[in-house]
């Protein structure tokens, strides 16, 4: 009950599907008042935004809804549409001023569910941390953290799925596993998230630059690092970097680990990871 009420709070604050929550307040315009979890995923997010040279950007949201990504019906949108939405879109169009947001245009709309589950598994774990529990895995909506070890006495061993299309079931065809301790994954991919027309498929991914779906031959990242905040946002960032951009980013970031798995001219699944990463590979 103590967690759950943990997580109702958290959605109150962050959570874009409930419309009394401060993120929607934001976003209507209804309010600007922000508290401290608003205020670390937007201190995060405009870190990633510049590790990531611009491609991982929360105020995407009037291009996730005009494309049906936020429950609406998927479309798919004529440039002179996206053009348009790309005027509201900019991480530099919001800034904090003593504890509210700020927005250069009031039509810009946050979608922090980039980087809003990972944090949500860091904000259970520190409720953990303050019982004085040394041993557990957290695991929200497939962003994890672990712990010290399992009931078997090693480290967790957790699983990366397939990115194949089709592959809905979490854990019924496997990638990889991993051996984790003391540390967060976040996998972010296009295969389960995505509609279809006349053959193309248009993903969830979206470039903050063109206003389209990220097109690139990666199908999956999976990042490893302390914080599941920094992991969910920068999984999403080397989905729309790419595999080789993304690859030197995460190699550039301290103490952080990444996993890529990309499709080659030939439609085979290839694998880019760092050095770090192949240290906690299973075979």
């Amino acid at each position: 009950p103590e967690i759950d009420s943990i997580l109702h709070s958290f959605d109150l604050s962050l959570s874009t599907y409930i419309e009394e929550s401060l993120i929607s307040g934001i976003n209507n315009n209804t309010s600007d008042s922000i508290d401290y979890l608003i205020q670390r995923v937007l201190e995060v997010s405009k870190e990633v935004h510049q590790l990531s040279n611009g491609a991982f950007d929360i105020t995407i949201m009037p291009l996730i809804e005009a494309w049906g990504f936020h429950g609406g019906e998927k479309r798919v949108l004529a440039k002179e549409e996206i053009d348009s939405l790309l005027q509201r879109v900019g991480m530099d169009k919001i800034k904090i001023h003593e504890h509210r947001i700020q927005k250069a245009n009031p039509d810009v709309r946050l979608d922090v569910n980039a980087i809003a589950q990972g944090y949500s598994v860091d904000i259970a774990c520190e409720f953990l941390d303050g019982k004085g529990i040394s041993n557990y895995l957290v695991e929200i909506g497939g962003e994890l953290r672990t712990k010290g070890i399992n009931s078997r006495g090693v480290d967790w061993i957790i699983g990366i799925d397939k990115p194949e299309y089709g592959n809905f079931i979490p854990g019924m065809n496997m990638q990889q596993k991993v051996q984790l301790g003391n540390l967060s994954l976040a996998t972010s991919g296009n295969y389960r998230s995505y509609f279809e027309v006349d053959g193309k498929k248009y993903t969830h991914s979206f470039d903050p630059e063109t206003g389209m779906p990220a097109v690139k031959n990666i199908l999956s990242a999976s990042i490893v690092c302390k914080d599941c905040i920094y992991a969910d946002a920068l999984a999403t960032a080397c989905m729309v970097m790419g595999y080789k951009d993304g690859l030197e980013m995460i190699n550039n970031i301290k103490d952080t680990e990444a996993y890529l798995v990309y499709s080659d001219e030939d439609g085979r699944f290839q694998v880019a990871c760092t050095d770090g990463f192949k240290n906690i590979l299973i075979d």
